[in-house]
C-alpha cells in the first residue's frame, strides 16, 4: 500500500509525491515527520476516487480515520471567508487583449476605442511578456477592471503523473500570477487548466482528473487570496452541458475555488451540432443557464465568439451573430460577457454592442 504525507485533501495526491523543494510542502512534510504522522491511501473507487485516510500519531496514542469521496460530500462553500480589494462592474464588458497589442503603437487608440463603446474590463495576456507596469497604472486610471490571462498547460495536460519538472513549471506560473497582481493586475484568469481531449492512459480515472485540476487550482488559491483578488477559469464549451468530461473539468470542482468560471460557449465550436452553431443566441443562453444551476459561489462569465467561424451558413451577419449571443448573455442573466478575436479586431463586435445598449 504506497504511503503519502497528507497535506490537504482537496490537493491531489500526485502532488504530494513529488519532490519539489516548495517551502510551504517542506515545512508541513517536516512538521509531520516530527509528529511521526502517516497517512495511507486505502482506496480507490471509479468515476470517483473515494479515499480512505488513517492518520496515526504514536506519540499520543491517537488515531484518525477519514472517509473522502470527492466530490459528493466536498463542501460546495469556499473553506476562509474571501475579502476582495478590488470592486468589479456589475455587469462586465470585456474584451481579450493578446500579448503583442499593449505593445503596439496604437495601443493607446485600442484602449480608446474600447472606452468609447462601453468596455469596461480588458482581459489581457501576459505570456511570455508582462505588460508594463505603467500600461496598467494608466488603465486602472482610465477606470478599466484588469485581468491578467494565463496559460497553464498549451493544449492540454498529457504527461501523467506529474514529475518534479511538471511542478516547477507549475509554481513557475504562480510566480507569475503573483506578479501580476503585485503590477497591479485585479483578477487572475486560468486558461487550459485541463487534460489534452485526446489523452486516455489506462490507469488515469476520471477521478484522477478532477483531483488533479483541484489540486492546481488550490495552489493558485493559496497564493493569490491573501492578496484580495479574485480568479477565474476558462472551461470548454460543453462542459456546462454535461456532468462529467474527460477532460478533467467540472464546473461543482471549479465553483469550490474560483470566484469567476467563463465557459467558452463559441457557437462555432459545437462541431459536428449544426443546430447549436446555427442559433448562437439559444447555444450561449442554454450554456449559460445550465451552468447557473451548477454553482453555489462563482459568477458565470461567458467567453462569446467575435470572430466569423461558421457564421457563412448560418442566415445570420456576422454583425447579427454577436448581437444574439451578447442578448442571451442579458437574457440569461450572466455576469457579463468576454469577446474573444485572437487578432483583437473588434469592428463589428463594436457595432453589435452599440446596437443592443444604444
Amino acid at each position: 500500500m504506497r504511503k503519502v504525507f497528507l497535506f490537504i485533501f482537496f490537493y491531489s495526491s500526485m502532488l504530494l509525491a513529488n519532490e519539489l523543494q516548495n517551502d510551504s510542502i517542506k515545512n508541513f512534510i517536516n512538521y509531520l515527520e516530527q509528529k511521526n504522522q502517516v497517512a495511507e491511501k486505502i482506496q480507490e473507487t471509479y468515476p470517483y476516487n473515494k479515499l480512505e485516510i488513517t492518520i496515526t500519531s504514536p506519540s499520543d496514542k491517537n488515531t484518525k480515520k477519514e472517509v473522502f469521496i470527492f466530490p459528493s460530500n466536498l463542501n460546495p462553500y469556499p473553506k476562509e471567508k474571501r475579502f476582495y480589494k478590488y470592486n468589479k462592474p456589475d455587469f462586465i464588458k470585456a474584451i481579450y487583449v493578446n500579448n503583442r497589442t499593449p505593445f503596439l503603437k496604437n495601443f493607446s487608440q485600442f484602449v480608446e476605442r474600447a472606452k468609447k463603446n462601453g468596455i469596461n474590463t480588458l482581459v489581457i495576456d501576459i505570456q511570455p511578456n508582462m505588460i508594463p507596469e505603467q500600461w496598467i497604472k494608466k488603465l486602472k486610471n482610465e477606470n478599466f477592471y484588469l485581468i491578467a490571462r494565463i496559460v497553464i498547460f498549451e493544449q492540454g495536460f498529457r504527461d501523467y503523473p506529474p514529475t518534479k519538472k511538471h511542478m516547477e513549471y507549475l509554481y513557475r506560473l504562480i510566480d507569475l500570477a503573483e506578479k501580476a497582481v503585485q503590477n497591479g493586475f485585479e483578477e487572475i484568469q486560468l486558461d487550459y487548466i485541463r487534460f489534452a481531449d485526446n489523452y486516455y492512459p489506462k490507469d488515469l480515472t476520471l477521478g484522477k482528473r478532477y483531483r488533479f485540476i483541484a489540486g492546481i487550482l488550490r495552489l493558485f488559491e493559496d497564493r493569490l487570496r491573501p492578496y484580495g483578488v479574485r480568479i477565474g477559469a476558462d472551461i470548454f464549451g460543453r462542459i456546462p452541458f454535461y456532468e462529467n468530461d474527460i477532460i478533467g473539468q467540472k464546473i461543482e470542482i471549479f465553483d469550490r475555488y474560483l470566484d469567476h468560471i467563463h465557459p467558452m460557449l463559441y457557437p462555432s465550436h459545437f462541431y459536428g451540432m449544426k443546430e447549436r452553431i446555427n442559433q448562437p443566441y439559444q447555444t450561449v443562453y442554454d450554456g449559460i443557464r445550465n451552468a447557473l444551476q451548477r454553482v453555489n459561489n462563482a459568477d458565470i462569465i461567458p467567453y462569446i465568439q467575435a470572430f466569423k467561424m461558421s457564421v457563412d451558413g448560418t442566415g445570420l451577419t456576422y454583425k447579427e451573430y454577436i448581437k444574439k449571443q451578447i442578448q442571451a448573455c442579458i437574457d440569461a442573466n450572466a455576469k457579463g460577457f468576454i469577446a474573444w478575436n485572437a487578432k483583437n479586431d473588434y469592428i463589428e463586435f463594436y457595432k453589435a454592442l452599440k446596437e443592443i445598449y444604444d
